[in-house]
């Protein structure tokens, strides 16, 4: 076994990957795998969710535990919000009093003290960790590093590099803050952005960034979702089955939006009732289906609950009330038309900000069933405008790819400086940055 910076042997190099919310935790733990499979017997890797999964909705990181991965969650926290407590001072107030505090620094004393008992004692590099989240994420990690460094004895003699991949924001968006800017270039030693544009709105501000793809488009059957569209002919307004994808989020309020999506779906159906309309939902503990040979809905039913990657694979287009899953349908080509009036996430002021995200990949209307059906059939009947909606989710939304271009980049850098083979030299994302 080879030896270390710090002269002993160098075991495989603990990594834990962080991750707030239920597309972030698809992400680190789809990264985690990864990790895994790279980086073989020279680093062993532990997820570290921050929230608890939705009810009814598979963690994401049962399956990784099943390839490899260590998954640290005893103190996962359970928000009203949902994790979106940021959006609105009720919801933040609310959590607050659900014990967001108490949760959060229990949460961070496991963390901490995983990593004094994990960290390669002895060793210049004596772990790592990788952030898929917002910058409160990162703020935690770098807490997390503090303890360890003290743990440690000094506080300044390991080296834990943070490696962060900032899912929750973009450019596009409105960009982060400058005590986000500084944040990142203090504590972060290289950041992967989910989008071009934030890659280089970072790098302007010093930050260490390269976007190597969106990580969003690798996780909830995107990818698989876009080859099987891939096979498939583009529908036509006119066709015998015209096919509606449902989205009401993965939410506590999932059923209420869903009641107010049916009421979309009978309005489109009393409009055009020579259409044999067929929605599909994907909704937590919804039951999928068995698949058919044909689109064609038996007389007097038109609604199925399907996985998401085949409502993906399926639909014509997209009514929802959703988060991540609009965006990677956007990104698939899909319109999407949605309206406000969600609970706890789906507010008018994530809709609003999530049209700036999406641009004119999302047609965004009142909460009005006529008039969101409306604008469903102005768009089927214009092919003009459908084409100019998927250009601009593809645009907007990026490349997949990025989960395994992300794992390869961390591996690259972090295994020469921790001393586990013989640097090559510095890797593109690492290049003029210390050990941070």
């Amino acid at each position: 076994m080879k030896a270390g910076p710090g002269g002993g042997p160098a075991g495989p190099l603990p990594v834990w990957v962080l991750s707030n919310g239920l597309a972030e935790d698809m992400v680190g733990a789809r990264l985690a795998v990864e990790l895994v499979d790279r980086g073989r017997h020279l680093v062993s890797v532990t997820g570290v969710p921050l929230l608890a999964t939705p009810a009814g909705v598979e963690d994401p990181y049962y399956r990784a535990s099943r390839a490899g991965v260590r998954v640290l969650d005893a103190s996962r926290l359970n928000l009203p919000s949902g994790g979106f407590g940021r959006l609105r001072l009720s919801a933040a107030r609310q959590d607050w009093q659900a014990g967001w505090w108490p949760g959060t620094r229990g949460w961070l004393a496991t963390l901490a003290a995983d990593v004094r008992a994990c960290r390669r004692s002895g060793h210049e590099v004596a772990g790592a960790f990788v952030c898929v989240g917002d910058s409160y994420l990162l703020f935690l990690a770098a807490w997390a590093r503090r303890k360890a460094r003290r743990a440690a004895g000094g506080g300044g003699g390991e080296v834990f590099p943070i490696y962060f991949v900032p899912t929750a924001k973009s450019e596009l968006l409105r960009g982060h803050f400058l005590a986000e800017y500084a944040l990142m270039k203090r504590v972060a030693r290289s950041v992967f952005p989910r989008d071009a544009a934030t890659a280089a709105a970072l790098k302007r501000h010093g930050v260490p960034a390269a976007y190597l793809g969106n990580p969003l488009l690798d996780v909830g059957g995107a990818a698989e979702a876009a080859e099987a569209r891939a096979r498939r002919r583009p529908a036509e307004n006119g066709q015998a089955v015209i096919t509606i994808g449902l989205l009401p989020g993965s939410r506590a309020d999932w059923r209420e939006n869903l009641d107010k999506l049916r009421l979309v779906e009978e309005a489109l159906a009393k409009r055009r009732p020579e259409v044999a309309w067929r929605f599909l939902v994907s909704a937590p503990l919804a039951r999928p289906e068995p698949a058919r040979d044909t689109d064609v809905p038996p007389e007097g039913e038109r609604e199925s609950f399907v996985p998401f990657s085949e409502l993906l694979a399926r639909a014509d287009l997209v009514v929802g009330m959703a988060g991540t899953a609009h965006e990677q349908a956007a990104a698939l080509g899909l319109p999407v038309v949605a309206f406000p009036g969600g609970r706890i996430q789906y507010t008018a002021a994530f809709a609003r900000a999530q049209k700036r995200l999406l641009g004119p990949a999302l047609a965004l209307l009142p909460p009005d069933p006529e008039a969101v059906a409306g604008h469903v059939l102005a768009i089927l009947d214009d092919p003009e405008r459908r084409r100019q909606m998927a250009a601009a989710g593809r645009e907007r939304m990026g490349s997949p790819g990025g989960v395994a271009a992300i794992a390869g980049a961390v591996l690259a850098d972090l295994i020469p400086i921790a001393g586990l083979i013989p640097a090559a030299g510095p890797t593109p994302t690492a290049e003029g940055a210390s050990h941070r």
